[in-house]
């Protein structure tokens, strides 16, 4: 994971302002009830919160959420009211909230706000955020329909150099499991996006 993961990066390190911060979805469970709040998943809040940093840091004017549904064999379309009314909650201007509820799969993120950035997106700076271990499939999908991203890694599975010697990196856990579960499936899916020609 330590290999495949992209590196996160500072916001200070950004270079200048970008129009648009693209959050890929999958972050909540839209089927929960009640409908009132949002419920995040135990992993993968970082894309929704990291996105309210660089928007309340003037990187970004706008943030894009895209997708969340992965349901195959039911309606694409969905409610994501519920990420809207957070970032309004947070301080987010409604203008600057774009959703896009289609997309099933990342190669959709891709195709469905490909319209969206460029309406949006004078100067085409965009940054993408996802999860570190997603990141190099998700610049793939980007980059193959013409959108131009900068990376902003976020949601890490590694453990910290420093604390691979502690207590808690030295006692086996069943968690290193679901971590090889993450990682291969996103080997699988990687590989079979660059058959089919998204990356």
């Amino acid at each position: 994971m330590l290999l495949w993961e992209k590196p996160a990066i500072s916001i200070a390190d950004l270079q200048g302002n970008f129009d648009l911060a693209v959050v890929l979805g999958g972050t909540a469970d839209a089927n929960r009830e009640p409908k009132d709040r949002l419920f995040f998943h135990k992993s993968g809040a970082d894309r929704i919160t990291h996105a309210l940093n660089l928007y309340h840091a003037g990187k970004v004017k706008k943030i894009l959420f895209t997708g969340g549904n992965s349901q195959v064999f039911e309606d694409p379309e969905r409610d994501n009211t519920p990420i809207y009314d957070f970032y309004v909650m947070c301080g987010v201007a409604p203008e600057d909230i774009i959703i896009e509820s289609s997309s099933r799969n990342t190669h959709e993120n891709a195709l469905f706000v490909k319209d969206l950035v460029a309406n949006n997106s004078k100067s085409g700076k965009v940054i993408l955020i996802t999860s570190a271990f997603h990141m190099r499939r998700s610049e793939g999908c980007f980059k193959k329909v013409g959108i131009d991203v900068t990376g902003f890694s976020t949601d890490f599975y590694t453990v910290l150099p420093k604390n691979r010697f502690a207590i808690d990196g030295i006692i086996p856990s069943t968690y290193v499991l679901g971590d090889w579960s993450f990682l291969i499936k996103e080997w699988i899916g990687y590989i079979a996006y660059w058959m089919a020609g998204y990356i």
